[in-house]
């Protein structure tokens, strides 16, 4: 199973094809589901990766670390993100009208 440890912004904006989203920040609460698999993590650094490594580790979970270097062999997906502030600065006067009110 590919981890990507990033946050959820990040991955939204490109990740390994078919990697499932757990945040570094919310790992403790994946341990149940991660136990008893085979875990590849990887984000932009490796340091993130690292550290979920480690903890991991700790947890008793067999995970390993998907070389920064190796990702470019992987196909990768993703979309733009637009953030509200975003949205707002190109949102045509109309559509913004109807909005607020």
């Amino acid at each position: 199973m590919i981890v990507d440890v990033r946050t959820r912004e990040e991955y939204v904006k490109s990740h390994v094809k078919g990697a499932l989203n757990l945040p570094l920040s919310d790992l403790e609460y994946y341990i149940d589901f991660l136990k008893n698999k085979e875990v590849l993590l990887y984000c932009d650094t490796g340091h993130r990766a690292a550290m979920a490594a480690e903890f991991l580790s700790k947890q008793g979970i067999k995970a390993s670390i998907i070389p920064t270097e190796e990702l470019a062999k992987h196909t990768r997906e993703g979309k733009p993100i637009i953030c509200a502030i975003n949205y707002l600065s190109i949102m045509p006067y109309e559509e913004y009208g109807e909005i607020m009110r």
